[in-house]
This record gives C-alpha cells, structure tokens and sequence, in this order.
C-alpha cells in the first residue's frame, strides 16, 4: 500500500470530530474566491460527545478550494483542522478556527503502475463504499487488501490513525488532500464465523495456527453472553463463548446474490437498531446488563456457526454502518509477542476485569471487546508503529452503548495495565484524554517519533496553521522539552 501526500500544506492530521460555527467576514479575494464558509453554523460528529462552534466551517470540493482555505486561514491568522465523516470521538479535530469538513473531496483515479501493477488515487473524503464502486466499475474489476468493517468511513480519517482493518499483511499509512492505493484484481474470501469455547479454544496455538492459515482473523467477546440467573453461580467466564471470524481467498463462487446481500444487510442493521434500543435501556438499569447481553447473544448465534463466500469488499464489511448506534469507544494497540501469548493473557484479562466490576455492581460494558492482529506501520504517530516492518500488533477495542455508567472508570483501569506492560497507546480517534497523566505518558513513549515528526511539521507548516488542537499541543510540547 502506498501513500502519496499531494498538496504540502495538509499534514498528516488525525480527522473527524464535531462541531457547532459562527459566521465570519470574508473579505473579497481574487486569489481566495472559492474559501467560503457554508451557510450551516453547526456541525457535530456522529454519537455527539463532541459539539463545538469554530469560526467558519467549509466544504471543499476541489484541489484549488482547499488552496483558497489555506491561504484565507494564512491571511486571517487562523488555524485548520480537518473532519470527515465524524467517527473521532477524541478532541483532535476541534477547533476554534476554520473546520475544513472534506467528504466533497470524493473523485478517484485508477493507473496501471510500472512496480505495483494496479493503484488508485483517492481524494481524502472518498468513503469506502465510493472507492469500492469506482474500483468494481472498472475494468477489470478491483479491490483493495485490507478495510474497515464500516463502508462508511472516509478514506483519509483511515489512513491517518493507521490502525484499521483485520489484515496481518498490509500496513496502513497516512496524509490528508488525497491518498493513493495500492490494489489488486478483485478476489472472493470465504468469511468464517464461528462460536467457540473461551476454555477450549482460546490459546495462543490456536490463534496463532488461525492467522497463519487465514487471510485475517477477529475475536469478538460478547459480554456475560453465558450468563444463566438461575444457576447457583450465574457469573463464570467458563461458560462463555468467544466469535471467531477469519477469511480465507479462494477460487470458489460467491454464495448469495446481490439481492440477497442487500436483504442481509438490511436485517442486520434492523438487528443492531434492536439491539442498541435494548441496550440504551441499561443506561438506567446497568444491573440488568448480564440478562439482556446473554439474551442477544443467544439469538445471534441461534443460526450457528456459517460461511459465506463473498467478494473481497463486501467480506471486509461484513456489518452495515447504522449512525443512529451511538456508542463509547476506546482501543489500545501493543506489539506481539512472537508465541501470541500476550494475545490471550489481555483478551482474558479484559473479559476477567468485567467480572470483577460486575460482581461490584458495576457494568461498564455492554457492547463488544473486540480483538485484531495487524501489521505495524512507518506512520510515526501511528499506534502500529514499529521499525519492523513484519512487527505484529494486537488492538484491542472496547465498546459500549454512549455514557454507559462505569465506563472512564473500566478504561482508566485497563489503560492503567496496557501502558504499564506494553508502553500500549491508545486508538487516535477514539477515548483517550480523560486517562490520568496520558498526554505525558504518550509523549514519553511516542518522543522519538515526535521529534522526527516535528521536523517534517515545521518544514511545510512553519506558522503551525494546522496544529491548533491542545492535546496535541500538550504531547508534542513535553516530547520536546519546550512551552506550547
């Protein structure tokens, strides 16, 4: 995969948040003709933990409107930040500036390259599902390696975290105006799924015998999803399951038709409205939450472990987007152990740790910890970095329904053990700022990759146009031992 940064003024910024604007004055430019703010002076990312009022905010929808911004901001001594679809739940795209929101930057190219065969140059608000069709359009068809499970994020918000995807082969790296891909002619996978015994199956031969013979692999744990109130000891990990998913190419044919995918999809997003209403309940009821988790669970896997054969696409997003599921997110990424062990002792102790709360009546999870091995990266701010370019990386993700009670407290602690163990760094984009002393701790353990990437900042944005946000502010300033 390959990435090239088209216009020097766009650093590689972490994207998507919210927000709420004022109007502003714009003086009359020849040369800025195309930098006007939209009409709407809200905008506010998508489960609504972030809502701000930046000074104007704008919609490019071309190479020369995202130049005029520039140069506004640059004349009007403002800042920029970016957002995109508005899945960042943390601060970094806040500001009280110029919000530059790129989803009209949506065309994409594809090229026969001499080294890499195939290549797609993408515009940085191309959503997957736009990069999927134009690369099934053409001819022949293509696809890329790796994706999100949501067709409906932006490219660009993608690759800036580089920490996506399931696949323990490709590499994620980062940029903002437009991204350039590397793909392939369009293949199937035969996604697997299945519902196996934590005490059986879970350990790291397993897991890692599964990677090596798969295209990817991911461990969902569902919570208290063997809880039985009427057993004399209701609360025993012993009786969970563990969803395993894994994808394998093949030459097979694919097993449902377009029509019946589309049906598919349109019954799991019923399912996930369904489900996000019962949890939502547990808001108020938070005891409740090992009866009604238990209680999905048995009707999700009532259908029993399946395969389906799919077109690479339509595998990697194997669940539709829902925006009206609004949940808290949280993930940290560490390096892997070369016998996988470490893989599975954090697995369990995150399933453990749940125990633990709840037996003091406490349920901060009520959603999914979900668990992926993928390659590292060069992107040096990246969770997934590593000077090993075959280095392993397990993310661990942990989801809730929105302002579950008991959840800052359940991700203090588990931050607690991953930064104490593995030096771990949390997900970008997802809860991180309201851990103790973590923009310290984040600018102790990324200070080497700050300082290397602080030279690349100040060489194509002197006057610190785009680096406004105060988390990032306060990470960098101590990484280099200076003031903000």
């Amino acid at each position: 995969m390959v990435v090239k940064p088209i216009l020097k003024c766009l650093l590689l910024l972490i994207i998507s948040t919210v927000y709420k604007s004022v109007a502003v004055s714009i003086i009359k430019d020849p040369v800025i003709r195309s930098a006007t703010p939209i009409s709407n002076k809200t905008w506010e990312n998508w489960n609504g933990a972030i809502d701000i009022s930046p000074n104007a905010i704008f919609e490019p929808s071309t190479l020369q409107d995202l130049i005029d911004i520039v140069k506004l901001a640059k004349k009007n001594n403002k800042t920029i930040r970016c957002a995109a679809q508005g899945h960042t739940v943390s601060s970094l795209s806040v500001t009280d500036h110029y919000l530059v929101v790129v989803n009209n930057l949506n065309k994409a190219k594809v090229q026969k390259h001499s080294k890499y065969g195939w290549t797609v140059t993408a515009e940085a608000g191309m959503s997957l599902s736009e990069l999927d069709q134009a690369l099934r359009a053409h001819n022949p068809p293509l696809t890329l390696n790796s994706e999100t499970v949501y067709n409906s994020f932006r490219v660009s918000g993608v690759i800036a975290v580089g920490a996506h995807g399931a696949n323990p082969r490709s590499g994620l790296l980062g940029i903002i105006y437009s991204v350039t891909f590397r793909v392939q002619p369009m293949y199937n996978l035969i996604m697997n799924d299945n519902y196996v015994s934590i005490n059986e199956w879970l350990n790291a031969n397993n897991i890692k015998k599964l990677l090596n013979s798969s295209d990817g692999i991911e461990l969902f744990y569902w919570p208290f999803n063997g809880f039985n109130q009427s057993d004399p000891n209701p609360f025993d990990t012993n009786k969970d399951l563990v969803w395993v998913k894994n994808w394998v190419r093949t030459d097979k044919p694919v097993s449902i038709t377009q029509k019946q995918l589309e049906q598919l999809r349109k019954t799991q997003r019923q399912g996930m409205i369904l489900q996000y209403q019962l949890l939502s309940s547990l808001l108020k009821n938070p005891e409740e939450t090992p009866n009604i988790t238990s209680s999905i669970w048995e009707d999700f896997i009532s259908s029993g472990n399946k395969s389906l054969v799919l077109e690479a696409p339509d595998a990697f997003h194997y669940v539709p987007a829902e925006e009206s599921v609004k949940l808290d997110l949280m993930e940290f990424g560490f390096k892997v152990d070369p016998d996988f062990s470490n893989v599975v002792t954090e697995f369990l102790f995150a399933i453990k740790t749940m125990y633990k709360f709840a037996k003091q009546g406490k349920f901060p999870l009520n959603y999914i910890i979900d668990l992926r091995i993928i390659k590292s990266t060069k992107a040096l701010l990246s969770t997934t970095f590593d000077n090993d370019s075959e280095a392993l990386y397990c993310q661990l993700d942990f989801e809730t329904a929105y302002r579950t009670p008991s959840w800052e407290e359940f991700g203090k602690f588990m931050a607690k053990r991953y930064f104490d163990k593995y030096k771990a760094k949390p997900h970008w984009a997802k809860e991180w700022e309201f851990i103790p002393n973590v923009t310290s701790y984040l600018s102790n353990v990324l200070s080497d990759q700050i300082k290397q990437f602080e030279q690349i900042r100040a060489k194509y944005d002197p006057d610190k146009i785009f680096f406004d946000n105060k988390s990032l502010q306060e990470i960098f300033s101590k990484a280099l031992g200076s003031k903000k």
